[in-house]
């Protein structure tokens, strides 16, 4: 990330993602280089330059089987370095090949040392939460809490891995190939080429009839509604031969803390308060 990029990036509005695990002993357990060294202090002259011209970031943390438990230390850690936008994202890596993501899969999956537990990830994700909740709503935007609170308002979601339907987040690979989602990025789940066909003939069927496909146990979950069963990628965990996603328990305990403020949130909306008032609101409810 030279000068010259960043006169550009200013200069035509970009919003630049930057990938940061964490403090450096934790963004460099995994983030390396080529030749096996730690990248954080690349990462972290580019965020300055960056701020130099005063570009927009966003940063996005992979959660992994590390830095899960030290929620409070990653979140401080990305607020310190200036990051108002942030994306946590979950890890989960299979060592299986050609993997059949219908939800009738009899794949024998094999979680990859690195990848996130799913309760400890709920616990991960819902201490972030309350510190924001109780002190950041409105300067700090969290992907996924921004999500739930369009929900509970009734805009619906905007993270695709709990909407109803798999439609709206197409890929366009570098030879002009279509894709499904950028979790789907496998040949069953091409759909064109933007070189031979038009976008409007290419339809996302497959991947959306997977999503809508969800198993006994999400159709009886309390929080089936605002989950959906989550991302067809993760449904990996048999229940009574149907799959459920490999992080369910961890979003029933995310749910369960966010619940109640997303509730107070519609009641302030309804009121034409402000929604940043919920941080009073929430430090109320605590104490109660």
């Amino acid at each position: 990330m030279n000068n010259e990029w960043c006169a550009f990036l200013k200069e035509h509005e970009f919003l630049v993602g930057i990938s940061i695990d964490g403090p450096q002993e934790l963004h460099d357990r995994y983030r390396r280089s080529n030749s096996g060294n730690g990248t954080f202090a690349k990462v972290i002259a580019a965020i300055e330059r960056l701020k130099s011209y005063q570009v927009e970031f966003n940063t996005l943390t992979v959660i992994n089987n590390v830095n899960v438990h030290y929620p409070l230390e990653v979140y401080h850690f990305l607020k310190s370095i200036g990051s108002k936008h942030m994306q946590f994202i979950e890890l989960l890596e299979t060592g299986t090949p050609n993997i059949d993501f219908s939800g009738h899969s009899e794949n024998t999956f094999r979680i990859i040392d690195f990848s996130v537990p799913p309760t400890a990830y709920g616990k991960f994700m819902s201490t972030i939460f309350m510190q924001w909740v109780k002190n950041d709503v409105g300067e700090i935007f969290i992907r996924q809490f921004e999500s739930f609170v369009s929900r509970f308002l009734g805009n619906g979601h905007t993270s695709c891995i709990f909407q109803e339907s798999c439609k709206d987040n197409l890929v366009v690979e570098s030879n002009g190939d279509i894709y499904e989602c950028d979790h789907f990025v496998y040949p069953q789940y091409k759909i064109g080429n933007i070189n031979k066909s038009e976008l409007k003939t290419m339809n996302s069927v497959q991947l959306t009839a997977q999503k809508k496909r969800i198993s006994a146990k999400c159709q009886q979950c309390a929080y089936k509604p605002i989950c959906n069963g989550g991302c067809p990628k993760h449904r990996i965990t048999k229940v009574n031969n149907e799959t459920v996603s490999y992080f369910c328990e961890g979003y029933k305990i995310l749910f369960s803390t966010m619940v109640p403020y997303m509730n107070a949130m519609v009641e302030l909306a309804k009121n034409r308060v402000p929604l940043y008032h919920i941080m009073d609101v929430a430090k109320q409810m605590e104490n109660n």
